[in-house]
C-alpha cells in the first residue's frame, strides 16, 4: 500500500520534533490558563497533588512526575 507521502517534508529529528512539542504544549496551556481566568470566582477551588516515580519515555531511567488537578464544583483542570 503506498500513502504517496514525500518524506522530505517531515522533519524527523529530534530538536524539530521537541521543538513541535513545546509549541504544542505552549499552545495548550494558554488555552487552559485563559479558560481557567475566565471562571466567575463564585465557587471555591481545591489543588490536588501527587509525586509519581514513572519511566522515562526511553524507558532506561525513571523521572519524578508531579500531576496537578484543581476541581472545581462540575469542573476539573
Amino acid at each position: 500500500m503506498m500513502l504517496r507521502h514525500d518524506v522530505a517534508e517531515f522533519a524527523i529529528n529530534r530538536a524539530s520534533i521537541r521543538r513541535a512539542r513545546i509549541a504544542h504544549r505552549s499552545q495548550i496551556a494558554g488555552k487552559v490558563k485563559l479558560e481557567f481566568s475566565q471562571r466567575d470566582g463564585s465557587v471555591p477551588l481545591t489543588v490536588h497533588w501527587d509525586g509519581k516515580i514513572l519511566p522515562e519515555i526511553t524507558g532506561r531511567e525513571t523521572v519524578d512526575r508531579l500531576p496537578v488537578l484543581v476541581t472545581e464544583y462540575e469542573e476539573d483542570q
